[in-house]
């Protein structure tokens, strides 16, 4: 798949991006809404990133169909799951 580069990609309904449409993505900024992503697609995506691949991202959230949002800093120290209900967990790198 080629890689996809552009500024920001906000998507309400992102229930059909898949593994692969992530990691295909070289964005500043990403927020994908109603996600049906795996956990370790996300994981895949974040260890890629720790490696340097994605060297322009700097916000990436995605609010994942059940509920939970994930958020991560800019310098990837932290995520940060949040359900809209305001219950939060943090997680350090």
């Amino acid at each position: 798949m080629t890689s996809m580069t552009m500024i920001s990609f906000h998507l309400e309904h992102s229930h059909w991006i898949t593994e692969q449409h992530l990691l295909s993505m070289n964005i500043i900024s990403i927020r994908l809404f109603n996600s049906e992503l795996s956990g370790e697609a996300i994981k895949k995506y974040l260890a890629v990133w720790k490696t340097g691949t994605y060297r322009d991202l700097l916000h990436f959230s995605v609010v994942m169909a059940d509920g939970f949002e994930i958020v991560s800093d800019a310098h990837g120290k932290s995520i940060t799951f949040q359900r809209a209900s305001g219950d939060v967990i943090s997680v350090k790198l």
